[in-house]
């Protein structure tokens, strides 16, 4: 879900969107166990999670690959109407190490890989590299839940020995995007 990422030119602003019906997995309600594994970020499937901020749109579609080990990220960026941009990418999840894992590529050239550092709630946090061509920037990108719906990605970088946030996007699921 770091698609964002991926086209720098892309929505800085939060999105906005009415959501509409899709078929989905909720994340657990308050009192309801924790779930481990990959399965932590299964109500990523379902719908199409849609950024938007003026001329510029970012579409991600999650799927499930064929053996249900790792969630499939399809991302397209609209501008003006038109593709702008494409990439691919997975989250899987790591039992010896404990952690999630993310990475994708985009047409553009720019590549994303990172590894989960905490977590809480419906909140994770990635130590995330973002490269394009010879620049390479080490990111701390934290992804929130706040509600079925919605899904928030900051991105923050190390400034005087603390993470300063950046950038945020908030993505609105809808049955139908891009």
């Amino acid at each position: 879900m770091f698609g964002a990422l991926l086209f720098p030119e892309g929505p800085p602003a939060p999105g906005a969107g009415k959501a509409e019906a899709y078929e989905t997995t909720p994340p657990p309600a308050a009192g309801e166990p924790v779930i481990a594994g990959i399965d932590q970020l299964a109500f990523l499937v379902g719908g199409v999670w849609v950024a938007q901020s003026g001329a510029s749109t970012i579409c991600e579609r999650v799927t499930w690959d064929a053996e249900h080990a790792f969630l499939l990220t399809e991302v397209t960026q609209m501008v003006g109407g038109k593709v702008a941009g494409q990439a691919r990418g997975s989250f899987g999840y790591s039992p010896t190490r404990r952690y999630l894992m993310s990475g994708a590529t985009s047409t553009s050239g720019t590549y994303t890989g990172g590894y989960e550092t905490g977590s809480t709630g419906a909140s994770w946090v990635f130590a995330m590299t973002i490269g394009s061509g010879a620049a390479i920037q080490n990111v701390q990108v934290t992804m929130s839940n706040p509600a079925p719906d919605s899904l928030v990605i900051a991105q923050a970088t190390l400034q005087g020995g603390a993470w300063v946030t950046q950038s945020s996007v908030t993505y609105t699921r809808r049955s139908t995007g891009c």
